[in-house]
């Protein structure tokens, strides 16, 4: 089906791979997978091993992420030096 098969299906958006998502967020795909299977971020499979993300699915995460509702728990400062303990 090619994209103007899909925009032509009302309500229908085009559905994200998991390498696009990690190009939006920038970070690697083996990240965006692993949120994808701890729930965090809604996604699904289709056929073999590729994983699609909604659009509507990945402004909710980012949303998610701004609030600081993810429910991560160990949240650590990243790169650069170690804070004192």
């Amino acid at each position: 089906m090619s994209d103007s098969t899909v925009t032509m299906i009302k309500g229908c958006e085009r559905l994200l791979i998991a390498t696009e998502v990690s190009t939006i967020l920038r970070k690697p795909v083996r990240w965006v997978n692993s949120e994808i299977k701890a729930g965090y971020l809604k996604g699904f499979k289709l056929g073999a091993n590729k994983w699609y993300v909604h659009p509507r699915s990945l402004e909710a995460y980012i949303r998610a992420a701004e609030k600081g509702v993810l429910g991560y728990s160990n949240l650590k400062p990243s790169g650069g030096r170690r804070m004192a303990e």
